[in-house]
């Protein structure tokens, strides 16, 4: 009982937190329906600097963390530089492939998916695990097959997504104001 008030007075305190997560939110979600080129752009950019930076702590973490295996935070720091530098180097490049390359992962995931909920259904699942199968496998296959044209609606998509999040963090920083 005091723990759930302990945690009520947390949340009541940092409701500005959640109000400018909204307000963050809704920005962004604004600025990739009005522009999602330059939009785009200057994400990928945040990425690329995400990437070298999380490549350069996987090298680091090869000398202070024991725990975990070297190869493959050598690899993995190798490969996050390397792709860090990429994507720097090629912005407008990146922000064409990386939505693409999304698409093309959603699409394997979506069909596998799919395949495998047929299988479900043909062993004895059901009539709905086999129609569920079937949608995903053609949505997995829609994607595979126009991932270019898939990967032009990521940015409407995420903006939607964005705007729904800001103003449900807006109603929640509000609610949680004391």
């Amino acid at each position: 009982m005091a723990t759930a008030a302990v945690d009520r007075q947390q949340q009541t305190s940092a409701w500005w937190i959640f109000l400018f997560q909204g307000i963050a939110a809704i920005l962004l979600g604004l600025m990739l329906l009005t522009n999602p080129g330059a939009t785009l752009v200057a994400l990928t950019t945040f990425l690329g600097f995400y990437l070298l930076i999380t490549g350069m702590l996987a090298l680091v973490r090869v000398f202070v963390d024991r725990s975990t295996s070297r190869l493959w935070s050598i690899l993995s720091g190798i490969v996050g530089i390397l792709a860090g530098v990429f994507v720097l180097n090629h912005p407008l490049l990146a922000a064409v492939t990386v939505p693409a390359l999304l698409i093309i992962v959603l699409g394997f995931e979506a069909l596998s998916m799919g395949l495998f909920e047929i299988i479900r259904g043909f062993q004895g699942g059901g009539a709905g695990a086999f129609i569920l199968g079937a949608i995903n496998a053609l949505i997995g296959l829609l994607l595979l097959v126009r991932p270019m044209g898939a990967a032009l609606a990521v940015p409407f998509v995420l903006a939607v997504l964005l705007l729904i999040e800001g103003v449900g963090l807006l109603i929640w920083a509000f609610r949680a104001r004391p």
